[in-house]
């Protein structure tokens, strides 16, 4: 729902670390929001400062075990089985969205991301010119791409307005512009050798990320099940992950 966004993202997480209460998402005037709960056998004092410890900074909002008898309306809370759905149940820093944003999106060359300023969040996309085996090229973001991107931040609701702004750079001068996520987009594109089907693949996880959640998407849907596909997995960035977790995904 428009501009109820972050509200409901921080009563799903509020939610998650207390699942036995029984909570209703209440905005009792313009942007501002009363988090009802029932079923609290605790000190209730205590649960609602530490709720106004944890919630976002520009979130005007506070837990009430009693619940208001005049308001604007009741928001519909984030269900379980809707957490992925447009990654509207999904808090994510500067460098996750950059992240994702590269998977989804292949041939975005978005670098950088500002703070939130008057409701405004700006995110950077590089234009520059380089060589590749002795052919001039120029590597910027298609206004397609462009399009799907503004669309896809969007469809996030995360009660801001995206912004996408184009900086053109030098690939060989550095500059307060140029910064680690930078060198990424350089060197991605540099070596685009990278096969077709790599992107494709990365992209079919983020593209069907709310099916695979809720349960509607299912191994047969995987175009790669049969014999002609098979797949790595590169465990070496982390620590923490599972090789079993993809057992059921994958035949083995």
């Amino acid at each position: 729902m428009e501009n109820c966004g972050i509200i409901r993202r921080t009563e799903l997480h509020f939610r998650a670390e207390h699942p036995l209460l029984s909570t209703e998402i209440i905005e009792v005037s313009e942007n501002k929001f009363v988090i009802y709960c029932e079923g609290h056998s605790g000190d209730f004092e205590e649960l609602k400062q530490g709720f106004a410890k944890q919630k976002p900074l520009t979130l005007e909002a506070e837990l009430s075990s009693i619940k208001p008898e005049d308001f604007i309306r009741i928001i519909p809370k984030i269900k379980d089985t809707e957490i992925a759905k447009n990654f509207e149940g999904v808090l994510m820093s500067k460098g996750q969205l950059i992240s994702l944003l590269h998977d989804k999106f292949p041939e975005s060359t978005i670098y950088d991301i500002d703070d939130i300023d008057n409701g405004v969040i700006s995110l950077y996309h590089a234009s520059y010119t380089d060589l590749k085996d002795g052919q001039k090229r120029h590597v910027f973001t298609p206004k397609n791409t462009l399009d799907a991107i503004q669309n896809f931040l969007n469809g996030m609701n995360y009660s801001v307005i995206f912004k996408l702004k184009e900086v053109k750079i030098n690939p060989n001068e550095q500059s307060e512009e140029i910064n680690s996520w930078t060198d990424v987009i350089l060197a991605r594109n540099r070596i685009r050798k990278v096969k077709p089907y790599l992107d494709r693949d990365r992209s079919l996880w983020h593209d069907n990320l709310d099916g695979i959640f809720s349960g509607s998407f299912k191994k047969e849907d995987l175009f790669f099940i049969d014999d002609e596909y098979s797949c790595f997995v590169d465990y070496t960035y982390s620590k923490n992950l599972d090789i079993r977790n993809l057992l059921l995904l994958y035949p083995v």
